[in-house]
């Protein structure tokens, strides 16, 4: 007679060898997706070469000396930590 128990401990070990089996084809196929993929050769850098080096125009920019910043104090203070002023 064969238990509940056996059953179930049959199924179990045969997932887990279908897991294993299909955890060792996704790692083969990784790896030849990389072999197929590093014989591809991409193109190197090409230089483009416009003629001769430019300089553009120097722009001065001018600030007004007379400009207001803001301030930025609190209006309402905390006391200070102990409770002394």
């Amino acid at each position: 007679m064969v238990t509940k128990m056996a059953l179930i401990h049959v199924s179990a070990k045969r997932l887990k060898t279908y897991a294993a089996v299909v955890g060792g084809s996704a790692v083969l196929a990784m790896c030849a997706v990389v072999a197929l993929s590093a014989n591809e050769s991409t193109p190197g850098p090409t230089a483009v070469s416009k003629g001769s080096m430019t300089t553009g125009e120097t722009v001065t920019v001018q600030y007004s000396a007379t400009m207001e910043t803001s301030d930025a104090s609190p209006v309402d203070k905390a006391p200070p930590y102990g409770g002394s002023s």
